[in-house]
């Protein structure tokens, strides 16, 4: 599937299977703790969720395999403070939130929110991973952690959505953690989803004071690109 004279490498491979260690993770924390599988609205989630990171990493993988090599290691010298924020992010996305959301949905006598809201959290879902995808596709040095890439002569990158917003790929992340309480129809799930949510703020806000300290021509690019997240907002 690699582009022509691209070959197949194991960072390829980690990589392209990444998030679905990561769905496995979640996929449990939601199921145990709902103490049941009786549970057709989590499949839905999961079963969408498989398919998309799945076809959104083989797609990478024929346009741009570097980038999902660069993606599958972590670079000596990513920063102390994302590899911390990393973990957190991890802990209330894959495990707090959907743990929330499976005992809403599971053990909770409670109505679930009503069966439009899957449709909400199917849209939400598919225009968070085209933002994603869209970044990923634009700006060949999208790694999974925080470094200046020196390695790779990493260069401002001001096409597609950056055009708008100067971290689209984290808008897309905030916009991903609303589908799984959406679909599962937990209320009580947005709780923990804004906390992860608040994390990628404060990544965003950790990321962007980076690269204005040590990539050459960003902060020149942040005076032409005002928001960080949101247009007309940060």
């Amino acid at each position: 599937m690699a582009k022509s004279g691209q070959r197949l490498t194991c960072a390829n491979v980690h990589a392209l299977f990444s998030p679905v260690r990561m769905l496995i993770i979640s996929g449990c924390s939601f199921f145990i703790s709902a103490g049941r599988l009786d549970l057709p609205r989590g499949w839905l989630y999961y079963a969408l969720a498989l398919s998309l990171s799945l076809g959104g990493g083989l797609f990478l993988l024929w346009r741009s395999p570097g980038l999902l090599t660069a993606r599958g290691e972590m670079g000596e010298d990513t920063d102390s403070r994302d590899k911390v924020v990393l973990l957190l992010f991890f802990a209330a996305n894959l495990v707090l939130l959907p743990a929330v959301a499976g005992f809403d949905a599971g053990r909770f006598n409670r109505p679930l929110l009503p069966g439009f809201y899957i449709y909400a959290g199917v849209v939400f879902y598919l225009i968070a991973s085209a933002t994603v995808f869209w970044a990923m596709l634009k700006n060949p040095f999208f790694e999974g952690t925080v470094r200046l890439q020196e390695d790779r002569g990493q260069v401002v990158v001001s096409s597609g959505p950056y055009r708008y917003i100067r971290h689209p790929g984290y808008l897309g992340m905030a916009m991903n953690t609303l589908p799984l309480p959406l679909i599962a129809g937990s209320g009580a799930a947005m709780v923990p989803a804004l906390l992860a949510i608040a994390i990628i703020v404060l990544r965003t806000a950790l990321e962007d004071r980076f690269l204005l300290e040590q990539l050459p021509g960003y902060r020149d690019y942040s005076r032409k690109v005002r928001y960080r997240l949101l247009p007309l907002i940060w």
